[in-house]
């Protein structure tokens, strides 16, 4: 395995980071609106249950916005199908599935309904989607859909184009006003992550939104470490972060909001019968937000 050494060199650096410090997240107050924009169902449990619960305990807004809803998981789609063979479902199905899921995982951390949007964008395609020079529709390689098939979306039958993906976020911005956002970082190793970032900081710019974009990380090589359910850890980034270029905050979570989390993602049970121990290990003693201060390319 040639790229083992790194990969293994990557992994032991990440615990060196464990004893950096960060100051403390200062917690939403009542007159605080939260935009979160979520690339998959279960990103916005992982990075912020325990913001949400404190924001709705303080009795500030929380809206959640979900990018994709997840129809570009084969290792779902294979794990679901080997456990239920005589009930195959297409990633289309299971998809829908996974937007049940987000709309209970959100009402065990004090969401209700209304306040969850899904925008129905391609899972997995997300990324060429932002980059493209063209007003082309791109084709979901997973569903083959060419534009948002799903009910209860923000806008079903929108193209599946930037402009498109960039105008429904501008307009939930505008409806939602929130005066703190959140979505995933932009060096997030998984392209829907990275794409989320900038149409959000796009539709930002668009309706000329003052709030204060924060940064939260899922995806980076063997990370979190240790990997499992250790909720008697901490929370801490990757070595590579602690870069300078993201300025990071951390908010400490108490028992009863560690133990609403972990109930939380078990909403995602879809996600969980795939990755359970990956998807565990976020459920530690503190969240981390960044701000990121360095420059991410399209």
């Amino acid at each position: 395995m040639p790229f083992a050494g790194p990969i293994l060199a990557d992994h032991l650096r990440n615990f060196a980071a464990r004893d950096a410090v960060f100051p403390a997240f200062e917690p939403p107050k009542n007159s605080d609106s939260l935009l979160i924009l979520s690339p998959h169902p279960d990103d916005e449990i992982l990075g912020c249950a325990g913001l949400i619960q404190r924001a709705k305990a303080a009795g500030a807004r929380v809206e959640i916005a979900f990018l994709t809803n997840g129809d570009g998981s084969k290792t779902t789609q294979i794990v679901l199908n080997a456990r239920s063979w005589k009930r195959r479902q297409s990633l289309f199905q299971i998809a829908q599935g996974r937007q049940l899921e987000a709309l209970e995982a959100a009402r065990r951390v004090g969401v209700d309904a209304p306040n969850v949007h899904f925008l129905g964008f391609p899972d997995g395609a997300c990324w060429p989607l932002m980059r493209a020079q063209n007003s082309q529709p791109i084709t979901s390689p997973t569903t083959g859909f060419s534009a948002v098939p799903y009910e209860r979306a923000a806008r079903k039958g929108a193209p599946y184009t930037r402009e498109s993906l960039v105008e429904i976020l501008a307009n939930l911005l505008e409806k939602t006003a929130p005066t703190q956002i959140f979505t995933t970082h932009p060096l997030d190793t998984h392209l829907d992550h990275k794409a989320a970032f900038h149409a959000l900081e796009a539709a930002k710019t668009r309706v000329q939104s003052a709030a204060p974009l924060w940064v939260f990380l899922v995806h980076y090589g063997i990370w979190p470490v240790p990997n499992g359910f250790r909720p008697d850890l901490n929370l801490w980034p990757p070595h590579p972060f602690l870069d300078g270029q993201t300025q990071w905050f951390s908010l400490e979570l108490s028992e009863a909001e560690i133990a609403a989390k972990k109930h939380a993602l078990k909403a995602h049970a879809t996600q969980l019968a795939s990755t359970p121990r990956y998807l565990h290990a976020f459920v530690r003693q503190n969240e981390l937000f960044g701000k990121w201060e360095g420059t991410a390319k399209m």
